[in-house]
């Protein structure tokens, strides 16, 4: 192009040369905006999908509870819109006592295989209701989801690609963001690589979390906490292993986080990829 705008200068006016390159820039302007639209972006998705080497079935475990029909469409939607066809959605109603919710969740279920609704007798609260859908799950990973929850169409491709990466990994998670009425991008969350400090004091590896499935099944006397991969710039890191009994809870003190354990406190401190405890006296 530079070539035949050097020929034309010989024989074209000063302003039919700065026509020519006005075209040129806009020509170019199209192919990106070409590259940013929703049909590009599947295309593009589609290409990084066969290169997939290997595609997990991910189940995600949606509770709901009374939920605004129009933010619970819009999450179910956004699942349906997924780039990334290997999931099931399981979404398990905490006896709302809604009608119209019923039946709107009774329609998904009737009209795609890969959704299944179950509704439960009592209400018994969301970890009870999350449990119930797990018991669903037939995924080799399973994700959690809130009733007003809006995945980007290439979020559990992502997920993906950052398995196949590194096959022996136990959990993901990704950045997120907080949407507006008017379904604008207003509060966004870009997430550490695992820090096993911060997690004491923030549940910030939520929205959207992904775990292996008998990960999250398996029955343990402490917790563990094993290897977790962000979605986005930072790096995988190793195994992290707790040992503190069960029943604790995070509590910071004039800054400094403890674990309360029924009458035991300790204190953690991070040696290496292992958080180690001490046991201390109850601060004041």
């Amino acid at each position: 192009m530079r070539r035949d705008l050097r020929v034309l200068k010989t024989i074209l006016p000063a302003w039919a040369i700065a026509l020519l390159r006005r075209l040129r820039d806009l020509l170019r302007r199209g192919r990106q905006l070409h590259l940013q639209t929703p049909r590009a972006r599947r295309e593009a998705a589609l290409q990084e999908l066969e290169a997939l080497p290997q595609r997990p079935l991910i189940s995600l475990v949606m509770p709901t509870y009374k939920t605004d029909l129009k933010y619970l469409r819009e999450a179910v939607d956004s699942v349906l819109g997924q780039h990334y066809p290997d999931w099931e959605l399981i979404v398990v109603d905490d006896a709302s006592g809604d009608p119209a919710l019923e039946q709107a969740l009774s329609r998904y279920d009737a009209a795609h295989a890969r959704i299944k609704y179950r509704q439960l007798e009592h209400n018994a609260g969301i970890s009870a209701a999350t449990n119930a859908g797990m018991e669903l799950a037939e995924g080799e990973f399973v994700g959690f989801l809130d009733h007003d929850d809006t995945l980007t169409p290439d979020a559990l491709l992502r997920v993906a690609q950052a398995l196949a990466h590194d096959p022996e990994l136990d959990v993901v998670y990704s950045d997120s963001d907080k949407l507006t009425i008017g379904g604008v991008r207003a509060d966004p969350f870009l997430k550490p690589d695992w820090s096993p400090v911060y997690a004491l004091g923030a549940m910030y590896i939520g929205h959207l979390l992904v775990v292996r499935t008998a990960v999250a099944y398996r029955p343990v006397a402490r917790p563990v906490v094993r290897a977790a991969a962000f979605v986005g710039t930072a790096a995988v890191v190793g195994s992290v292993v707790s040992t503190l009994p069960p029943a604790c809870h995070s509590v910071i003190v004039g800054g400094v986080a403890y674990q309360e354990c029924g009458t035991s406190w300790y204190r953690p401190y991070y040696s290496g990829t292992t958080i180690n405890y001490t046991v201390v006296n109850p601060p004041r």
